[in-house]
């Protein structure tokens, strides 16, 4: 019958969140010695209300130890004494202890419901109630490294000659580094193009092209400016950029984290306290998004502005300004 199973299903659905063991259910509707009592209660009520799917009653814990009786009396059976699954008796107290398990578990399902309020549940049975909360930190620093892009283009009628002279002039500028007293590991090849210059109208090539960009890293903020300078005045005639690092990124990042934790956890206490509650310990706690930017900042810096800066001056000038540090995380803490 429908209703019969979607009562046992009730039984063993109220037993797990009352915490009652769900053998206790089985020993209610189908142990030794109680099969009987409750199984026929429950097929008594269906058969009494005509029909098992038309009936809207609704049949309460506490309808269990009526209907066994009545159930007893219909079928001729003393209350007092029903028979067991193996052919002895269960006494009343026996019979009606099997309605009082059933009103137990469905009281327990009632008790749990109530309790359970809007937290979020872990374990088995246990509420844990949370709140999340982000922080946020921003910090300052002054960069205090610097990496020049610089680069010596050529043209000429022949491959070979634009190669010999950009080659000539590169080695010019690496020289006139290295007597400013940069490090020889400081300066890097990092690009080499070469390519014909054609006209399409006359089918004709024109001359040839070539490229050499070099890279000089790890130098003093006091140093660039005389680095672009002395490219410059050995031949460089392009200029491709400037980054700018701080050599304190990692300490100044996590001064800013420890920092947004505290922010996380000052919002926390105000969100607890609007609800009447204390924060608790910390539960979950997730680092956020890190930009990388601020570890090696770039200024787009072009030849007109370098020569411009550099006119009439002993070095150009190379401003780095601060670069901006943050934080980010996400705290759940436990409600007490």
């Amino acid at each position: 019958m429908k209703r019969t199973v979607i009562m046992i299903t009730s039984l063993i659905m109220a037993s797990m969140l009352s915490g009652c063991d769900v053998s206790t259910v089985s020993d209610v509707i189908s142990g030794p010695g109680k099969a009987g009592p409750v199984m026929n209660a429950l097929s008594f009520s269906a058969e009494k209300s005509g029909s098992e799917d038309e009936s809207d009653d609704k049949l309460s814990a506490e309808d269990i130890p009526g209907l066994i009786t009545e159930e007893a009396e219909y079928s001729g059976e003393d209350p007092a004494s029903v028979n067991t699954a193996d052919g002895s008796e269960n006494t009343s107290s026996e019979a009606g202890g099997n309605a009082s398990d059933v009103s137990g578990i469905m009281s327990g399902l009632t008790s749990s419901a109530a309790d359970s309020g809007s937290g979020n549940y872990t374990g088995s049975g246990s509420s844990a109630e949370t709140v999340t909360v982000s922080g946020k930190y921003i910090m300052y620093s002054t960069p205090d490294k610097a990496e020049v892009r610089i680069g010596v283009h050529t043209r000429e009628a022949d491959a070979a000659t634009a190669q010999q002279a950009n080659t000539q002039t590169v080695d010019n500028v690496i020289q006139a580094l290295k007597d400013l007293g940069t490090d020889e590991k400081s300066i890097q090849t990092t690009g080499y193009n070469i390519w014909q210059e054609y006209n399409y109208e006359t089918n004709e090539v024109r001359g040839y092209n070539v490229t050499t960009s070099l890279t000089i890293k790890d130098l003093d903020i006091a140093d660039a400016g005389a680095v672009i300078s002395e490219a410059i005045a050995a031949g460089a005639n392009e200029m491709n950029g400037i980054s700018y690092s701080c050599s304190d990124y990692d300490k100044v990042y996590e001064d800013a984290l420890s920092a947004a934790v505290d922010a996380a956890y000052e919002k926390g206490v105000v969100l607890a306290e609007a609800a009447g509650r204390e924060l608790g310990g910390v539960q979950t706690i997730v680092e956020g998004y890190q930009d990388m930017n601020a570890r090696y900042s770039r200024s787009d810096v072009t030849m007109d502005a370098v020569e411009e800066k550099a006119l009439g001056a002993a070095a150009a000038s190379v401003m780095p300004g601060e670069a901006e540090i943050a934080a980010e995380v996400t705290v759940t803490y436990y409600l007490k």
